[in-house]
């Protein structure tokens, strides 16, 4: 590139390409996950968990639904390098071979550079200069490097923290960033997503880690919906598409239009817990209480009033009704905390799986709202205890004594509860069909070292404390872990406290 010359946003870049009938631009999948991601803030987080986004960066609420819209509009940012271009050879010789971009076929030969490290190496540079978010002091406590090392966890690891001297010029640092065209086009990129999410409001403030937790659990399933060929070959762009500003605020007005209906046909939404008269023990039961679930239906309502939600220890004898004094319980603490759903853990595979019927059970009559139900352990995908109706219209479904609905079935509107019976417990198919997806379920049943994971290092370890970061948990069998389970516990009930949901 020569002094002076200035690039145009350059659609040549690609996104996707995996069981598409052409590449797909990168711009387009930005702006899609950004999409997808602005509806997930409205339909998964509770109005608490936005006001309390909202308060640490120092923004409104919608100023900061906008901002971190923006921010999940960047993930694949470090997709414009040689490493990731060269995985379709025709599209790197056409680029390779323009001037714009110099010789590219050293950089695309770093091999162990991927496409987040991308993300994460060029962005705080970006967010820094570009964006305005500029620090002084430690590079690990800006916002700039937050938010970049966040992104750049989008594949469930995350990078180590990149040193001022570095981050001020990544490319001389890591060569599989590419010469100064393809720090250019990132450039532009950056700032056309920008200029059409929205998200030019520079943040004051930061992000607590457990805050951190939960925006990153969005942009990893905003990434995920947009992924889908399903979603992304009816919005190819045709011959001549160039990127310009008219077309990428149209490809945006698509994709906002599009986004609702793909959230809701993934199940990702918020259960409803039954307040009043509704929430009465004898209206959640079939059956009168005993004394251990009396003194909980009459006790804890007016303590979570008071107090809010909390952590609730039951003891008593096998046989003794702890598991609907826990689901009562459970009801309590989703009211007071706003929680969006119920994730009821077990020490064992074959304890989950016999819970499971029950929790299904309790939900369908209990609960309203989205209650997609998951079944969640490492040999889920053996059980039958989602399957006894088998596979209905191509779909895996699991539902309580109902019938399947009809295709054309009526979709309930985003953000409004459904209590109609044909809409009971569903696990339904997207949330089934890849790996992880099922922690997103509004309800699930399982395995505790699922949740445990997330206090441990490991590939998606975040992701498993979003998955309850906005749920009441109930912890079965407390008594039979050993000391290293509970260490574990004490530092999970730890994260489950900064999230100030329900145990």
């Amino acid at each position: 590139m020569s002094n002076g010359e200035r690039l145009a946003l350059d659609v040549r870049f690609w996104g996707k390409e995996h069981g598409l009938p052409g590449l797909y631009p990168l711009i387009c999948h930005l702006l899609d996950s950004a999409a997808v991601f602005l509806v997930l803030w409205d339909e998964v987080l509770s109005e608490g968990m936005r006001r309390r986004i909202a308060a640490e960066l120092g923004l409104s609420v919608a100023e900061a639904r906008l901002v971190t819209g923006f921010w999940a509009g960047l993930h694949d940012l470090g997709k414009i390098t040689p490493p990731f271009v060269v995985k379709v050879p025709e599209a790197f010789k056409v680029v390779d071979g323009d001037a714009m971009y110099g010789g590219s076929a050293g950089a695309a030969g770093e091999r162990g550079f991927r496409h987040e490290m991308g993300t994460h190496w060029s962005l705080v540079s970006l967010l820094a200069k570009e964006g305005g978010y500029g620090f002084e002091g430690r590079v690990a406590g800006a916002l700039a490097h937050q938010v970049a090392q966040l992104l750049g966890g989008h594949h469930g690891c995350f990078g180590e923290v990149i040193a001022r001297r570095k981050a001020a010029d990544p490319g001389a640092y890591q060569a599989g960033l590419g010469g100064a065209g393809w720090a250019e086009q990132r450039r532009l990129h950056f700032g056309e997503v920008r200029r059409v999410v929205g998200g030019g409001v520079v943040p004051p403030g930061g992000l607590s880690a457990e805050v951190a937790v939960v925006v990153h659990g969005l942009v990893v399933f905003a990434d995920w919906l947009a992924s889908g060929a399903g979603w992304i070959v009816p919005r190819m762009p045709g011959a001549g598409w160039s990127g310009s500003a008219a077309e990428l605020d149209a490809h945006w007005a698509a994709a906002c239009a599009g986004a609702p209906a793909l959230v809701r046909g993934a199940r990702l939404g918020r259960v409803g817990f039954p307040e009043g008269e509704a929430g009465r023990f004898e209206r959640l039961f079939p059956f009168a209480p005993n004394a251990l679930q009396q003194d909980v239906a009459e006790v804890l309502p007016g303590l979570v009033g008071e107090q809010g939600s909390g952590l609730v220890l039951v003891t008593a004898p096998t046989g003794d009704g702890k598991t609907e004094a826990a689901l009562a319980a459970a009801v309590a603490l989703g009211r007071a905390s706003g929680a969006r759903g119920l994730f009821f853990a077990l020490p064992t595979m074959a304890t989950a799986d016999a819970m499971f019927g029950r929790v299904a059970e309790f939900a369908g009559r209990a609960l309203v709202g989205e209650r997609a139900l998951m079944l969640l352990h490492s040999g889920a995908w053996l059980s039958s205890v989602m399957d006894p109706a088998g596979v209905v219209g191509g779909v895996d479904r699991w539902r309580i004594g109902e019938a399947v609905p009809d295709e054309g079935a009526e979709v309930a509107e985003p953000g409004v509860f459904s209590g109609g019976s044909v809409t009971a417990v569903e696990a339904d198919g997207w949330l089934r069909s890849g790996a992880r997806r099922g922690l997103g379920a509004a309800l699930g049943a399982g395995t505790v070292d699922q949740v445990l994971a997330g206090v441990v290092p490991g590939r998606y370890s975040s992701l498993r404390l979003f998955s309850v970061a906005d749920k009441v948990v109930v912890v079965d069998e407390a008594h039979a872990y050993g000391p290293w389970m509970q260490a574990l516990m004490v530092r999970w009930l730890e994260w489950l406290g900064a999230f100030a949901g329900g145990v």
